[in-house]
């Protein structure tokens, strides 16, 4: 059976120690044949120049492709600003999609790019769509400092923002010769109260012999089942890095209300805490059911106290009724209202890049009479496997 051209797969890694979950993402190469060059470029040479018709020392393209003329290569249709320097352009979904008949494309590095050097690449999407990234390739391209656990000398980042410029908060890739299989994959929202838009930023301070990386994006659709997976039905509190607040009201205009981790089912951003705030309309025993459908953090219980879930029954109850962490999934937590509080909170992000934080499904229950929460242990979804 033929998988689509954005089929999603469920990429394993085999022969790992330990084993870890896996990532669920866009499938973008599934037309690429034994022999091609790249994504864009069927041969290196043998068809017809854009200049000179009567040359065919340029190279061959597939579907979607356009010739960068003796350059040897072809790039999306839509890029084209790709056959100089591969550095600072804004991909727009609507602009490449007409041209190249795709909603995902690769990203590079020019030939010969090489420290010091900074490219940022903007990212347009279009309405019910969010942006995927995939993280394949990284080459001299700063590298990692355990005793400052951050990146030093150059680095890649992926986030919200107004400017081009590097943020010292954001998860930051670096490597001097890093191959990711399967890839980090990343995703972004546009939603209320966001500043800025997504943007890719690759920067290499230090005098390099030759640097390089390689992404692929897409524009996901919002409808996709696995990919589009989202918070859905949640207000973004202004002025506030991530927190949402649901309501009884709104929920019921919803098929259902989803709360998921910033950047799911991506893995999620370093060093945030985050606030879901559920309230309930006045009156009667209204209760709130939360069903976690997805859990995946660390297993260490050392990083218990730097990522983890924390359920609040109150705004003012200082102790949380639940901490959960690992990826031991729970479900069917049912809290009294008229407040409930969802805490997420991330510390460092570091390899393996395999966590994407919690999905979790909402809805808003009439009780008749108060009793306590009631919570249920599943099997875990993801066992470790025993070595």
């Amino acid at each position: 059976m033929l998988m689509s051209e954005q089929s999603v797969v469920l990429m394993l890694v085999f022969l790992c120690y330990p084993c870890y979950p896996h990532i669920p993402y866009s499938h973008l190469q599934s037309s690429i044949l034994p022999g091609q060059v790249d994504m864009w470029t069927q041969q290196d040479t043998g068809c017809a120049c854009p200049h000179d018709m009567l040359d065919h020392t340029c190279p061959c393209c597939v579907q979607g492709g356009c010739s960068c003329g003796h350059a040897g290569r072809c790039v999306q249709c839509g890029l084209e600003e790709g056959c100089g320097q591969m550095c600072n352009v804004t991909i727009t979904a609507k602009d490449v999609l007409t041209r190249s008949g795709k909603s995902y494309g690769e990203i590079k590095s020019s030939p010969g790019m090489k420290g010091p050097v900074f490219c940022w690449f903007r990212f347009v999407p279009s309405p019910e769509q969010r942006v995927e990234l995939h993280i394949y390739r990284i080459l001299r391209v700063g590298q990692y400092d355990g005793r400052k656990e951050r990146c030093v000398g150059g680095g890649i980042q992926f986030s919200f923002s107004p400017s081009s410029v590097f943020q010292t908060g954001p998860l930051t890739l670096c490597g001097d010769n890093e191959r990711y299989s399967p890839p980090v994959v990343m995703f972004l929202d546009y939603g209320e109260n966001t500043h800025g838009s997504p943007v890719l930023l690759v920067g290499v301070d230090e005098i390099t012999p030759r640097s390089q990386f390689l992404a692929h994006f897409s524009f996901t659709s919002f409808s996709d089942t696995v990919t589009g997976r989202r918070i859905r039905g949640g207000n973004r509190v202004p002025n506030t890095d991530c927190d949402y607040e649901y309501t009884e009201e709104r929920c019921a205009k919803e098929p259902h209300c989803t709360i998921t981790s910033p950047g799911y089912p991506g893995i999620y951003p370093q060093n945030r805490l985050c606030r879901y705030h559920i309230k309930t309309q006045e009156g009667g025993f209204k209760g709130v059911k939360i069903e976690i459908k997805s859990l995946k953090m660390p297993i260490d219980k050392k990083f218990c106290s730097s990522h983890f879930l924390k359920l609040y029954n109150s705004t003012t109850e200082l102790s949380p009724i639940e901490t959960i962490c690992g990826n031991t999934l729970k479900e069917g937590f049912i809290f009294y209202g008229p407040s409930v509080i969802l805490e997420f909170g991330s510390g460092l992000v570091k390899p393996p890049f395999v966590h994407n934080g919690f999905l979790a499904e909402l809805e808003f229950v009439l009780l008749e009479r108060k009793e306590e929460k009631m919570t249920k242990t599943l099997e875990d979804p993801f066992p470790r496997q025993q070595h």
